[in-house]
């Protein structure tokens, strides 16, 4: 309780930027479980928990461009929560969704606090990152662990993610599918099942939270991250959810999350739009 009673008080530290680091989450003193919070000057802000890229092996909330993307969406009016989470191989699945989970109720607890409003806490990421900020806004098991709900989700932005397994992709053979299995996802995976759970059109239900996919020109076809974002699009707004996705154009898998942070950025308006920040 001290660590979290800590964290609150670390912004004020740091008012004149408005940047609070290394914020525990978690009660287990993990390292990895702790985030940065960029806070605007204006009060009722919106916030965004943002989940990096890394195949769930790798990547850190301090690796560049990360901080300079937080401080323009700062620089907006947007709040933004930098998280890491546990990484494979030493915390195979759940672990990472479960740290996901963990780092939005933190900020959905305690951004009123710091000024924030409560009711507009965003979830983003970006490739495996997207994968979980997918599955934390369609599998309700992982929020309602730490009694949240889809609905508490203000809205989700994706970017650069597929949304079905890639055990699937290009209708693989079994043997194919299983020596796919064997090979790159039994270690960090405690099942075939576990690894298919994990992606949202596993988890399509009307409680889904609005939605915005961002998908790189480079990243279109292959792998199919476009005409699966379009299947998951048609099958959520059978059931009234509002999901819109946009190809980004001059863009690669990288490239689309590295200039959000460059001034004038288009695909930066994007999200502002969604977030209704004018």
């Amino acid at each position: 309780m001290l660590t979290f009673l800590a964290s609150i008080i670390l912004l004020p530290l740091s008012s004149q930027t408005g940047i609070a680091k290394d914020i525990p989450y978690a009660e287990s003193g993990d390292p990895l479980q702790r985030l940065d919070l960029y806070c605007p000057a204006k009060k009722q802000f919106p916030t965004i928990v943002y989940l990096h890229e890394g195949s769930l092996k790798g990547g850190d909330k301090s690796e560049p461009p990360y901080s300079k993307i937080a401080e323009a969406f700062q620089s907006h009016g947007v709040g933004f929560a930098l998280v890491n989470y546990r990484l494979f191989p030493a915390n195979p699945w759940p672990a990472p969704i479960q740290d996901a989970s963990r780092a939005f109720k933190w900020v959905k607890t305690h951004i009123q606090s710091m000024g924030g409003d409560p009711s507009q806490v965003y979830v983003m990421g970006h490739s495996s990152g997207a994968q979980l900020a997918g599955l934390l806004s369609t599998d309700v098991s992982y929020l309602k662990a730490n009694n949240l709900g889809l609905r508490d989700i203000a809205g989700t932005i994706l970017m650069g993610t597929l949304m079905s397994d890639p055990l699937q992709i290009g209708g693989r053979s079994k043997e194919s599918q299983e020596k796919m299995w064997a090979k790159y996802l039994k270690p960090d995976w405690p099942s075939a099942d576990a690894f298919v759970q994990a992606w949202p059109m596993a988890h399509i239900n009307k409680d889904i939270p609005r939605m915005l996919i961002l998908i790189a020109e480079a990243e279109t076809t292959n792998p199919p991250i476009l005409s699966q974002a379009i299947e998951y699009e048609k099958a959520c707004e059978a059931l009234g959810v509002s999901i819109h996705h946009e190809v980004l154009p001059n863009r690669t898998h990288m490239t689309a999350m590295q200039k959000l942070c460059e001034a004038g950025d288009p695909n930066t308006r994007l999200i502002l739009d969604f977030l209704r920040i004018r």
